[in-house]
């Protein structure tokens, strides 16, 4: 409960600076190199691969809820192009219409984002997400 009261006092304050300074970077910086700090404290020593802890872990998982107890599929090449794909067409819709057209007739992501996080209180709840992500990849 502190901590949730203390990411919302520090969301508040991160919020209110302007963006793009230095002031905001170093404000972002700090809760990104603190969680990349007590992950490196909390795995000190310990030599891991993400995948292949998933794929240790996904059977005795799977069969704790009743789902057959089978190795998940393994992620292919021809999987992994179709996601790059996919994002790279995104980037590039993006980047032609920031460059190519005016906002107002059609907007991209971020200019709809902006819209939604005039609100400060939305854009506390948004940090907080952030950091609750943060908190979330550190406890796997």
């Amino acid at each position: 409960m502190a901590a949730a009261g203390l990411v919302t006092v520090y969301g508040w304050w991160v919020t209110g600076l302007d963006g793009f300074t230095a002031e905001a970077r170093v404000a972002i910086a700090v809760p990104v190199l603190a969680v990349w700090g007590a992950a490196a404290w909390r795995d000190r020593g310990v030599e891991r691969v993400a995948v292949l802890t998933w794929l240790a872990r996904a059977p005795a998982a799977a069969a704790r809820i009743g789902r057959p107890s089978e190795r998940p599929p393994v992620p292919t090449l021809l999987g992994a192009a179709a996601w790059v794909g996919l994002i790279a067409a995104i980037v590039v819709v993006e980047l032609w219409l920031f460059f190519q057209t005016p906002r107002s007739s059609y907007p991209t992501a971020s200019s709809l984002l902006n819209q939604v996080d005039d609100v400060r209180a939305v854009e506390v709840a948004m940090f907080g997400a952030w950091a609750a992500l943060g908190w979330a990849a550190l406890r796997r």
